[in-house]
């Protein structure tokens, strides 16, 4: 008999979700959510409008990061450009 903690449910619903969102699965994404919120779990939000709506599913903030290093900014330079810290830009671009 295999024993599962809460947070193993958690992660595997929240892992539903994504997976049916990628498919397009409306019914199964709102089935799933139901049962996170019946059992008083987070349901993780989906990807904003604008996500959706680039074909590589890019942010607006991957896009502007993209755009930067295509016109030769380092990091250093990026991040002082968009006012955060000196690591975002290579964790934005990780996550490409």
């Amino acid at each position: 008999m295999c024993v599962t903690s809460p947070l193993d449910e958690e992660e595997a619903l929240a892992e539903a979700i994504r997976i049916a969102r990628g498919l397009g699965a409306g019914p199964l994404t709102k089935r799933v959510s139901a049962r996170m919120r019946e059992l008083r779990l987070r349901v993780p939000k989906g990807p904003r409008k604008t996500t959706r709506a680039n074909p590589a599913g890019l942010t607006t903030r991957q896009l502007e990061v993209l755009t930067l290093v295509a016109d030769g900014l380092t990091n250093a330079e990026i991040a002082e450009r968009l006012f955060v810290s000196s690591g975002s830009p290579s964790t934005t671009l990780r996550r490409c």
